[in-house]
């Protein structure tokens, strides 16, 4: 009977180093799977964190394109402006070149027409004079 007191002791002390093996390993098992979750957790969100901050770089870099997209666009179109005034000056300069060509030259054609009629008057009288004398 002492025997079967002391097997039975044994068996229980046993049975209660098994079930504390176990609690423990649980609770184990338990905080490990939490930390696990957590590093999880915490990774997810840092790339959550890393893609919005890329997100954001990139919406400003779009927004730094366009804007100098917007300011070469109106560079462009300011020099463009400037270039049709400077054309449109240069061709009423050239429009009144030319129509001061064309009064230089009427003149010019007066002047011959003058000097033409004068020699042909200085012909007659040297005519008339001749007849006369």
């Amino acid at each position: 009977e002492e025997r079967q007191r002391e097997e039975s002791q044994k068996r229980s002390k046993i049975i209660t180093a098994k079930q504390e093996r176990e609690d423990e390993l649980k609770t184990r098992v338990t905080r490990l799977s939490a930390m696990r979750d957590m590093a999880a957790q915490q990774a997810s969100s840092k790339r959550q964190e890393a893609k919005k901050a890329e997100r954001e770089k990139e919406e400003q870099r779009q927004g730094r394109l366009a804007e100098a997209q917007l300011k070469v666009h109106a560079e462009i179109e300011k020099k463009r402006a400037q270039r049709r005034k400077e054309e449109a000056k240069l061709a009423a300069e050239l429009k009144a070149i030319r129509i001061r060509n064309s009064f230089l030259e009427a003149d010019k054609e007066a002047v011959e027409r003058k000097k033409f009629e004068s020699q042909e008057a200085g012909a007659r009288r040297e005519i008339i004079d001749r007849q006369t004398t």
